[in-house]
């Protein structure tokens, strides 16, 4: 009985990790601690633990190399189109940015700033690349006050500054015509012109009174749709996410806004524009665009679920990969993710 017990439990364990596909593994194991972000290009994929970052071949699904750093990682992140990787964070002196391409030993480009570099965002076409820097330790601005920091624009080629503006930003995301960056820094969002150099803040954030704070910015990669996350701390809802259409102008039209009671974070569009998803307590909340859709997925795939600290979409927009606390990366396909 004991053997046969025994052979059930592991008929019933390889079902759980049967792989996505046939060729290909569906877990990775990665780090030796949480992985805290994982980013795709075309035939690459990065991760990070916050002090190294390891460099996967996407197609394989086995390992590069590793990059090391001499600084703390906050994040990292692709260039549209190109297998540049941007790795970003902070050191003792001050906020740092390194470049590196996926397909070239070495690091490229370095660029320095005063404050802990907390998020970047390429340009559409992969040629500049927007650093958002912020006081390490500050948190909700009070009304009146500024932030100490800056929403840097720099040349991918060679690192030269273009535009420096003078708001603070924890999170930022450029548009896809080009035209405009969003930049939250906590309490507010600033939408940036990048050809006239003039920003203003968006200020008619439709929240709940018991508003706690701005969590991320996001843009389509398709449309100049820009999706951004609200905190919020009431009994039906934790979180909200709202959608504006970016006009030429540069002004926001707001659209159809989406609410849950998890905390989430970590928003991302898939790269074709269609979902709009982020990631909290063991759940990935999509959102489809086309359909107006939000669907629900529970990502506790194990009898002892191991959480989730981050996600990403794949390059073709078919699986997302999920980053974990104890290391590892596990992939899914989105067609056969079931919803709650």
């Amino acid at each position: 009985m004991r053997a046969y017990l025994g052979g059930v439990r592991f008929l019933w364990l390889a079902l759980l990790i049967t792989p996505a596909r046939a060729d290909l593994p569906d877990l990775v194991e990665a780090h030796e601690k949480a992985v805290r972000a994982v980013r795709f290009a075309k035939d690459y994929f990065a991760t990070t633990d916050g002090k190294i970052v390891m460099l996967w071949d996407a197609g394989t699904r086995k390992q590069i190399r590793v990059l090391e750093t001499e600084f703390k990682i906050l994040g990292i992140r692709f260039a549209p189109g190109r297998p540049l990787l941007a790795v970003y964070g902070y050191d003792d002196k001050g906020g740092v940015t390194a470049l590196f391409e996926a397909n070239q030993p070495g690091w490229r480009k370095t660029v320095r700033a005063e404050h802990p570099v907390f998020d970047i965002a390429f340009s559409p076409d992969a040629k500049r690349i927007a650093t958002a820097t912020a006081g390490r330790y500050a948190k909700r601005i009070p009304e009146g006050e500024t932030e100490p920091g800056a929403v840097t624009i720099w040349t991918t080629s060679d690192a030269a500054r273009v535009v420096s503006f003078p708001v603070s930003g924890r999170s930022v995301a450029w548009s896809s015509d080009g035209k405009t960056i969003a930049a939250a820094d906590g309490s507010r969002i600033r939408l940036l012109n990048v050809k006239e150099k003039t920003h203003f803040a968006i200020n008619d954030i439709t929240a709940p009174r018991r508003f706690s704070g701005l969590r991320a910015v996001s843009c389509s990669p398709k449309e100049p749709l820009l999706a951004y996350l609200v905190t919020v701390n009431t009994r039906r809802m934790s979180w909200l996410v709202q959608l504006k259409a970016l006009s030429e102008k540069g002004t926001a039209i707001e659209r159809p806004s989406i609410g849950g009671r998890d905390r989430i974070h970590d928003l991302s569009f898939s790269p074709d524009g269609s979902l709009l998803a982020g990631i909290g307590n063991n759940k990935l909340h999509m959102f489809d665009l086309k359909k107006s859709e939000p669907r629900t997925v529970s990502l506790a795939w194990e009898r002892r679920p191991i959480s989730a600290s981050c996600f990403a979409f794949t390059a073709a927009s078919k699986e997302i990969a999920v980053g974990r606390y104890d290391g590892t990366v596990r992939f899914a396909r989105i067609a056969d993710l079931a919803a709650e």
